[in-house]
Protein backbone atom coordinates (compact mmCIF):
# COMPACT_ATOMS: atom_id res chain seq x y z
CA UNK A 1 0.00 0.00 0.00
CA UNK A 2 1.25 3.44 -0.79
CA UNK A 3 2.26 5.39 2.28
CA UNK A 4 0.89 8.52 0.60
CA UNK A 5 -2.57 6.91 0.37
CA UNK A 6 -2.42 5.76 4.00
CA UNK A 7 -1.40 9.26 5.11
CA UNK A 8 -4.19 10.91 3.07
CA UNK A 9 -6.71 8.47 4.53
CA UNK A 10 -5.55 9.09 8.11
CA UNK A 11 -5.75 12.85 7.59
CA UNK A 12 -9.12 12.75 5.81
CA UNK A 13 -10.86 10.41 8.24
CA UNK A 14 -9.45 12.21 11.29
CA UNK A 15 -11.10 15.40 10.00
CA UNK A 16 -14.22 13.89 8.45
CA UNK A 17 -15.04 10.54 10.06
CA UNK A 18 -18.73 11.14 9.38
CA UNK A 19 -17.96 10.63 5.67
CA UNK A 20 -17.67 6.93 6.50
CA UNK A 21 -21.06 6.71 8.20
CA UNK A 22 -23.17 9.81 8.71
CA UNK A 23 -25.68 7.84 10.77
CA UNK A 24 -24.20 5.95 13.67
CA UNK A 25 -25.00 4.38 17.00
CA UNK A 26 -23.77 5.17 20.49
CA UNK A 27 -20.20 6.39 20.87
CA UNK A 28 -17.49 4.75 22.95
CA UNK A 29 -15.78 7.78 24.46
CA UNK A 30 -12.57 5.75 24.96
CA UNK A 31 -12.02 5.52 21.20
CA UNK A 32 -10.78 8.04 18.71
CA UNK A 33 -10.52 7.84 14.93
CA UNK A 34 -7.58 5.73 13.80
CA UNK A 35 -6.47 4.05 10.59
CA UNK A 36 -4.95 0.65 11.41
CA UNK A 37 -4.01 -2.60 9.74
CA UNK A 38 -3.12 -1.30 6.30
CA UNK A 39 -2.44 -3.88 3.63
CA UNK A 40 -3.14 -4.95 0.07
CA UNK A 41 -5.74 -7.54 -0.95
CA UNK A 42 -4.65 -8.65 -4.41
CA UNK A 43 -4.64 -5.33 -6.24
CA UNK A 44 -6.75 -3.39 -3.70
CA UNK A 45 -5.21 -1.35 -0.86
CA UNK A 46 -7.22 -1.87 2.33
CA UNK A 47 -7.26 -0.76 5.92
CA UNK A 48 -9.50 -0.65 8.94
CA UNK A 49 -10.72 2.61 10.42
CA UNK A 50 -11.51 2.53 14.13
CA UNK A 51 -14.30 4.98 14.93
CA UNK A 52 -15.97 5.72 18.27
CA UNK A 53 -19.11 3.96 16.95
CA UNK A 54 -17.82 1.16 14.64
CA UNK A 55 -14.94 -0.41 12.73
CA UNK A 56 -15.04 0.21 9.00
CA UNK A 57 -13.10 -1.76 6.43
CA UNK A 58 -11.95 0.56 3.64
CA UNK A 59 -11.15 -0.68 0.13
CA UNK A 60 -9.46 1.18 -2.73
CA UNK A 61 -9.66 -0.55 -6.09
CA UNK A 62 -7.54 0.52 -9.06
CA UNK A 63 -10.49 0.28 -11.45
CA UNK A 64 -13.39 1.32 -9.18
CA UNK A 65 -15.04 -2.11 -9.60
CA UNK A 66 -16.25 -4.10 -6.61
CA UNK A 67 -19.27 -6.27 -5.75
CA UNK A 68 -22.07 -4.85 -3.59
CA UNK A 69 -21.32 -7.34 -0.81
CA UNK A 70 -18.60 -9.66 0.45
CA UNK A 71 -18.49 -12.79 2.60
CA UNK A 72 -16.68 -12.52 5.93
CA UNK A 73 -16.94 -14.77 8.95
CA UNK A 74 -19.95 -16.65 7.60
CA UNK A 75 -21.86 -13.42 7.03
CA UNK A 76 -22.64 -11.45 3.89
CA UNK A 77 -21.70 -7.79 4.46
CA UNK A 78 -22.89 -4.87 2.36
CA UNK A 79 -20.28 -2.80 0.57
CA UNK A 80 -20.90 0.93 0.17
CA UNK A 81 -19.31 3.27 -2.37
CA UNK A 82 -18.01 6.70 -1.29
CA UNK A 83 -15.96 9.42 -2.88
CA UNK A 84 -14.03 12.21 -1.21
CA UNK A 85 -11.95 14.90 -2.93
CA UNK A 86 -8.67 13.93 -1.23
CA UNK A 87 -9.14 10.18 -1.67
CA UNK A 88 -11.22 9.62 -4.78
CA UNK A 89 -13.60 6.64 -4.92
CA UNK A 90 -13.44 3.93 -2.26
CA UNK A 91 -15.65 1.31 -0.64
CA UNK A 92 -16.51 0.63 3.01
CA UNK A 93 -17.75 -2.39 4.92
CA UNK A 94 -19.06 -2.26 8.49
CA UNK A 95 -16.88 -4.84 10.26
CA UNK A 96 -17.83 -4.24 13.90
CA UNK A 97 -21.05 -2.46 14.77
CA UNK A 98 -20.83 -2.46 18.56
CA UNK A 99 -17.57 -1.05 19.91
CA UNK A 100 -18.98 -0.25 23.35
CA UNK A 101 -17.26 -3.24 25.04
CA UNK A 102 -13.78 -2.03 24.00
CA UNK A 103 -11.92 -0.55 26.94
CA UNK A 104 -9.36 1.61 25.13
CA UNK A 105 -7.88 2.69 21.82
CA UNK A 106 -5.10 0.15 22.37
CA UNK A 107 -7.67 -2.63 22.76
CA UNK A 108 -9.46 -1.43 19.60
CA UNK A 109 -6.18 -1.48 17.64
CA UNK A 110 -5.54 -5.08 18.71
CA UNK A 111 -9.02 -6.17 17.66
CA UNK A 112 -8.67 -4.37 14.31
CA UNK A 113 -5.33 -6.10 13.69
CA UNK A 114 -6.96 -9.48 14.40
CA UNK A 115 -9.78 -8.76 11.94
CA UNK A 116 -7.44 -7.36 9.26
CA UNK A 117 -6.18 -10.59 7.65
CA UNK A 118 -9.71 -12.03 7.34
CA UNK A 119 -10.94 -8.74 5.86
CA UNK A 120 -8.12 -8.66 3.29
CA UNK A 121 -8.83 -12.29 2.33
CA UNK A 122 -12.54 -11.49 1.88
CA UNK A 123 -11.68 -8.48 -0.31
CA UNK A 124 -9.30 -10.55 -2.44
CA UNK A 125 -11.95 -13.29 -2.87
CA UNK A 126 -14.60 -10.71 -3.81
CA UNK A 127 -12.30 -9.19 -6.45
CA UNK A 128 -11.46 -12.65 -7.84
CA UNK A 129 -15.16 -13.59 -8.02
CA UNK A 130 -15.92 -10.32 -9.81
CA UNK A 131 -13.40 -11.00 -12.55
CA UNK A 132 -14.26 -14.70 -12.80
CA UNK A 133 -17.90 -13.90 -13.58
Amino acid sequence: MSTALAHRARTTFAHDALALSPVHGPRNMHLGVEVVDTGVAGDAPTFIVVLPWAFKGVIFTPDDRFPTSLALGGRRLSVFRHELPDLGPFRTVELVENVMPLASTRHARKVACLIGPSFRNAVARARQELFAA
